[in-house]
């Protein structure tokens, strides 16, 4: 969120740091979009964690594209069955691709570091594609109807 957006959240390994939701604006390929962090999915511990899940849900929920970080790219079934269901289109990131994997498999997702030159190359172009498919003409001229009331605006 920081790196892509110029945006000041708090970072912290702790899971719980980010309680509510935080947004930039942001230009993707020349379309303006706003670039939403939220509380990442953890069970809810108290009240106040169970308001940031609830926010982090509200705003998938409103979601054109939604943006899923996870450092291992270890990303659950069952998360991405709840992410789809909201209709948005899903980017799996793997962050902090510069980290060594042990010798394990390659995990899935766009691999991203804001610590090496270009590491966000690979998820900024994954972004831009993803909002280009998204990308809907605010007037569809294909609809006589709409195309009536725009040609009565103009007269």
């Amino acid at each position: 969120f920081n790196a892509l957006g110029g945006g000041a959240a708090l970072v912290s390994p702790v899971a719980g740091t980010t309680r509510d939701y935080l947004s930039r604006p942001l230009a993707l390929g020349g379309v303006a979009v706003e670039l939403i962090d939220t509380a990442g999915w953890s069970a809810a511990g108290s009240a106040i964690e169970e308001q940031a899940q609830q926010l982090g849900a509200e705003q998938a929920a409103r979601a054109d594209v939604v943006v899923w970080c996870d450092e291992d790219g270890a990303f659950a079934p069952e998360d991405e069955a709840r992410l789809r269901a909201t209709g948005a289109a899903v980017l799996k990131v793997r962050t902090k691709c510069d980290v060594a994997s042990g010798g394990r498999e390659p995990p899935e997702g766009t691999a991203c570091s804001t610590r090496r030159p270009g590491g966000l190359d690979a998820l900024r172009g994954a972004l831009e594609e993803a909002v280009a498919a998204r990308v809907r003409p605010p007037l569809a001229p294909s609809q006589s109807r709409c195309r009536h009331h725009a040609a009565a605006c103009l007269d």
